[in-house]
């Protein structure tokens, strides 16, 4: 899904819709891995899980940085295209 989202980066509220869907997602994806990584096995002192936490939640802070960056873009088209008229 973050691939279509960089394609389409000449339709930008498409691309601004599927990283907020996208967040939503990766919000999911995280809730899931909390409820059930307890629940693997492994030694409960040494933690292998780590990482597997962690990716989900550093999607989330760059697709939110991104989501900022395309409504930027928006406004400054909007605001050329009123200059331009």
């Amino acid at each position: 899904m973050s691939i279509l989202a960089i394609i389409s980066y000449r339709k930008r509220q498409h691309q601004f819709v599927l990283c907020r869907l996208n967040i939503i997602l990766n919000v999911i994806l995280l809730l899931l891995f909390v409820l059930y990584a307890p629940k693997l096995s492994g030694d409960p002192y040494v933690s292998k899980k780590g990482i597997g936490l962690v990716l989900p939640l550093l999607s989330i802070v760059f697709l939110a940085l991104a989501n900022i960056a395309i409504q930027k873009d928006e406004k400054l088209v909007k605001s050329s295209g009123r200059l331009r008229k």
